[in-house]
């Protein structure tokens, strides 16, 4: 598990299909008072409410929604019902096959926003690689984190040295290593490899 863990929520997120609330290309959206989240098919970006804002780079893959939540977000802008909107609202949302036999799952755990890289049993998980846009700095720290800090200030662990894979019948307890690829001006990358314990 890959805990954002500096954004701390102060309302419940969930995540509405973009039908015309947010830029074209953004398929997901999440909004909180510190941040709003926008999922498209290549990124995953954080727009910080100090302006500041977070890209996760990732290859193209159509994300979902799952877990229908039983409440909806409405929209009324004007006068005219006809362009009200009222959306569904999802608990996670799902990129499929992002690397071979690998799904990236993104939603709200307690007051965190976190996201899972799901292997499949027999994929690679060398094979994850992701680069951010918008950080002035990526390291992994004495305890083998993945420590990001966001151009505009901000920072927070977005991978953990340890994390749970689910096997054919039952979680297991999953040693991760991180490795920085290439540091520029513009993007941080880095790569992750684990063994199973």
């Amino acid at each position: 598990m890959l805990p954002l863990a500096a954004l701390a929520l102060s309302v419940p997120l969930y995540f509405e299909p973009n039908q015309g609330q947010a830029p074209a290309q953004v398929r997901y959206l999440a909004t909180t008072s510190q941040y709003s989240l926008y999922l498209s098919d290549t990124a995953i970006t954080t727009n910080f409410s100090n302006g500041a804002s977070l890209r996760m780079n990732l290859p193209r893959s159509s994300p979902e929604g799952l877990g229908s939540l039983p409440g909806k977000t409405h929209y009324h802008a004007g006068s005219d019902p006809s362009i009200w909107l009222t959306v569904p609202q999802y608990a996670r949302v799902r990129y499929r096959a992002v690397f071979p036999g690998v799904d990236l799952v993104v939603y709200r755990k307690q007051h965190q926003l976190e996201y899972d890289w799901v292997v499949a049993p027999g994929a690679d998980p060398a094979s994850i690689r992701f680069a951010f846009s918008g950080a002035s700095t990526m390291r992994v720290d004495e305890h083998g984190d993945l420590v990001l800090a966001a151009a505009g200030g901000g920072s927070g662990i977005v991978g953990r040295k340890f994390t749970k894979c689910r096997t054919d019948s039952a979680w297991r307890l999953m040693a991760v290593s991180f490795w920085l690829v290439t540091v520029r001006s513009d993007s941080v990358s880095g790569n992750m490899t684990g063994e199973g314990h």
